[in-house]
């Protein structure tokens, strides 16, 4: 790993961080339309009977949206707590061994629903062939005048135009699909990790999580309508009895107005009212990270050098193997610390003190995961550490909280 890129890390972590600990400096506000716009989209697209619901796959040779439509449908709705209304819908019918379930958390204090469709195996032999699970499929309509304008970021591919914004307008009969590279990193690549599409004077943002390579596509028609489906990628297999799966978890943000900066604050306020990890019921302070490759040290002690200390040092596993999916099976080296996935060390020290001795504890962290001492560290599975990264994206929404 080069210098420049731990470097690229520790701006990305930088974003991060200014997420966590920016102090507002004018109310995002709430509006009572985009709270109507949230329930008017739910109500049509997951709570009535007769609509089919905003997510597809392929069961035997057969879409959804043929199947679907004749088999019996039960909802239990459930009130988390004050903000958040649970919604779990489920398909079954007899004779067929597949149960569908989408699982739907509607909030009350954001314009923000939430859901996860859930496909399991019932009966007592193999499925049929089930593929092109997408946890998302719907139509958003305009009124006459401006067009669709797509809005999102590139991922990271360690060059300067990074995580830079980028604009389309979907004009009739386009067809834009953005996907990471084949690396199955959420955010690697040119081709966008986050995505937000703007109608006239409103609009919604649109995220997918990471259990597996996500994409998400956009198809305009010759009118006034772009059809949305995104989930993993690629999906073709059979469930043998008792087997479940899930699809991506989908989140989507109704906003109204023309300013697009508004809501992405909008959707950063979300995001850490009910998303963000806390500890001991509290939101972590702004953290400082670096990250890199192996037991390189030569890297860390250049930041020590330039005065800057971390917080937290990410270690990648590397090598041939690694915690990414790979027909060699997961990373089980002599540096990986007999935890497939471990990537993520907390500095037991605070910034006080020389940056030599900081330098020494890194060495130290370091060398416990080739069988040292491990103790005075804190060492998580980065798996445990993504679930709750639940817009698949590393630096999500940057820009100031106003």
């Amino acid at each position: 790993m080069t210098t420049h890129f731990a470097f690229r890390k520790l701006l990305r972590t930088l974003g991060l961080a200014c997420l966590v600990g920016a102090s507002a400096r004018a109310a995002i506000t709430v509006t009572s339309e985009e709270m109507a716009q949230k329930d008017d989209w739910v109500q049509r697209n997951l709570l009535t009977v007769t609509n089919t619901p905003p997510f597809s796959f392929i069961y035997n040779g057969l879409p959804s949206s043929n199947l679907l439509s004749s088999w019996t449908r039960a909802q239990m709705d459930t009130i988390l707590d004050g903000n958040r209304t649970q919604h779990a819908l489920t398909w079954t019918k007899t004779a067929f061994p597949l149960e569908v379930q989408c699982v739907v958390v509607e909030y009350n204090d954001y314009p923000v629903v939430e859901w996860t469709l859930y496909l399991k195996n019932v009966g007592t032999a193999n499925t049929p062939l089930i593929k092109d699970i997408k946890g998302l499929q719907t139509v958003f309509s305009r009124t006459t005048g401006s067009e669709f304008v797509l809005n999102g970021n590139k991922g990271d591919y360690c060059t300067a135009d990074s995580y830079e914004p980028f604009q389309v307008n979907l004009t009739p009969n386009l067809v834009r699909t953005f996907a990471p590279p084949g690396s199955g990193k959420s955010c690697d690549g040119a081709n966008g990790c986050r995505i937000g599409i703007c109608r006239s004077r409103a609009g919604t943002i649109i995220a997918v999580g990471w259990p597996g390579q996500w994409s998400c596509s956009f198809t305009r028609d010759n009118t006034t309508k772009v059809r949305v489906t995104s989930g993993q990628e690629l999906t073709s297999l059979y469930l043998r009895p008792g087997e479940k799966v899930r699809a991506p978890l989908m989140v989507l943000l109704f906003w109204k107005g023309s300013d697009v900066v508004r809501s992405q604050n909008l959707w950063r306020r979300w995001y850490l009212a009910h998303t963000m990890p806390r500890v001991n019921g509290t939101l972590p302070k702004p953290q400082l990270q670096i990250q890199i490759g192996g037991d390189n040290t030569n890297h860390v002690a250049s930041f020590m050098e330039a005065g800057i200390v971390p917080d937290i040092c990410w270690r990648d596993a590397g090598g041939a193997y690694t915690w990414y999916p790979n027909q060699k099976g997961p990373y089980t080296g002599a540096d990986s610390c007999s935890t497939p996935g471990l990537g993520m060390l907390i500095l037991p020290a605070t910034r006080s003190g020389s940056n030599r001795s900081a330098i020494g504890s890194i060495n130290t962290a370091l060398s416990s995961c080739f069988g040292a001492n491990r103790s005075g560290w804190v060492r998580r599975p980065t798996r445990g550490w993504e679930s709750t990264i639940r817009n698949g994206c590393c630096n999500p929404f940057r820009g100031s909280d106003s």
